[in-house]
């Protein structure tokens, strides 16, 4: 043991006098270095990438935050009209509300690390009543294709009306899996339009 310290209360007590005191910890096989420490009575964690900018914040209240943790909203700018029937068409998420760590970009998510990841859709359809329409997250790399199943209920009239279709996914996703939203109309005599739109996601493990 090179360095061993031992008591029965606070064994040891770091002070910057730069306003701030950080210890750094050093990796011998890549030369990169990881800080801890502490600023305005936050405990902060900073590791190399991003000029060692805060990757995990502990603050005086107790809460915990984890400022560039991969998290998304998205909806669409206008009405995404005429879809097309038959087709697997992508819907085009094209206004972003939150990006957090930027990995939204053309209408799909890229997982940035490999993890759990939570999803949420809510889109608003309008449309004549048809057989059965879809609105399905796919997942590329990984090869799945969760579906939000959305039936027009028995009795609906014919005038073009609003309908709504949610769901909420979790799901193991590899580094640069990547997860969109493709509409699908299998038939009917009218083309779907989507009106509104809420896409998120988040990694949460």
């Amino acid at each position: 043991t090179e360095l061993h310290v031992k008591g029965a209360t606070t064994v040891a007590n770091f002070e910057g006098t730069g306003g701030s005191s950080f210890i750094g910890l050093k990796d011998s096989d890549d030369g990169t270095v990881g800080f801890m420490g502490v600023d305005g009575g936050s405990i902060k964690f900073q590791t190399s990438g991003g000029s060692y900018s805060d990757k995990l914040v502990i603050d005086s209240n107790g809460h915990v935050t984890m400022p560039l943790q991969s998290c998304f909203l998205v909806t669409i700018t206008g009405t995404q009209s005429n879809m097309a029937l038959a087709t697997a068409v992508t819907v085009i998420a094209n206004s972003e509300i939150i990006d957090k760590n930027s990995d939204f970009s053309s209408n799909t998510f890229t997982a940035p690390v490999t993890g759990t990841y939570f999803f949420n859709v809510f889109a608003s359809l309008k449309g004549v009543p048809l057989d059965a329409r879809y609105i399905n997250l796919f997942i590329t790399g990984s090869n799945r294709n969760h579906q939000i199943y959305l039936q027009d209920p028995a009795g609906y009239d014919s005038d073009p009306e609003f309908e709504n279709a949610s769901g909420s996914a979790i799901l193991d996703m590899d580094a640069n899996d990547t997860a969109s939203l493709t509409f699908y109309q299998p038939d009917g005599n009218q083309s779907t339009d989507i009106a509104e739109l809420m896409f998120s996601g988040f990694l949460i493990a």
